[in-house]
């Protein structure tokens, strides 16, 4: 046996008994009718037989092969001294006085 066919009939019995609660709060069908009951038992119904359908599990197909391993880390080292322009405008000229906060 192939699915999950109890969970398709849980499934398709709480669907039926939601979709007659909207349809009864919608005014669309009156409490009184007969489509209330067939409902639920045909998306029951329906439920047990795509819970049988329903394939479980992996395909047959092979999966992908595994990553490769995780090089071992290297020791980090501190970032370089910035020479050139980009020292001098990393920081505040010496001229100017910086607000306080």
């Amino acid at each position: 046996m192939r699915g999950r066919p109890i969970r398709g009939l849980f499934g398709g019995l709480i669907l039926g008994i939601l979709v007659d609660i909207d349809l009864v709060f919608g005014g669309v069908v009156k409490l009184s009718s007969v489509l209330l009951t067939i409902l639920p038992l045909a998306l029951l119904v329906v439920g047990f037989l795509l819970g049988l359908w329903a394939p479980v599990g992996r395909s047959g197909a092979s999966a992908a092969p595994p990553p490769p391993p995780i090089p071992a880390t290297v020791p980090a080292s501190p970032p370089p001294a910035p020479v050139g322009p980009e020292a001098a405008a990393a920081e505040p000229p010496a001229s100017e006085d910086t607000p306080p906060i």
